[in-house]
């Protein structure tokens, strides 16, 4: 029963950081499109919301599918890497292109 209990609290607080990973992605969101939009004339907000979107849809596929992930070890194996993105550092399309 002790096992079974030490199970269930294990899962919660895994289940826990996934949901977090909701709150994380919105922030994250809000950092890199204010750097998209940063100096943008309203002619130009179509073509920074497109680069926000080429930016941000790999990472948060890649997100979605730890979520569907069956398997504890293989999302906990993730979660560094999910955890340690920074949108306000993250190298965005046209910085890479200027260099």
């Amino acid at each position: 029963m002790n096992e079974r209990r030490h199970y269930s609290n294990a899962f919660k607080l895994e289940a826990v950081r996934l949901l977090a990973l909701g709150a994380a992605t919105s922030i994250e969101d809000a950092a890199v499109i204010a750097r998209c939009l940063d100096g943008v004339e309203q002619d130009g907000i179509g073509m920074a919301l497109q680069q926000y979107e080429e930016h941000r849809k790999p990472r948060t596929a890649r997100i979605q599918q730890i979520s569907r992930l069956n398997d504890m070890d293989k999302i906990k194996a993730e979660m560094a890497h999910v955890f340690s993105y920074d949108g306000w550092r993250a190298v965005l399309p046209w910085e890479t292109s200027a260099k």
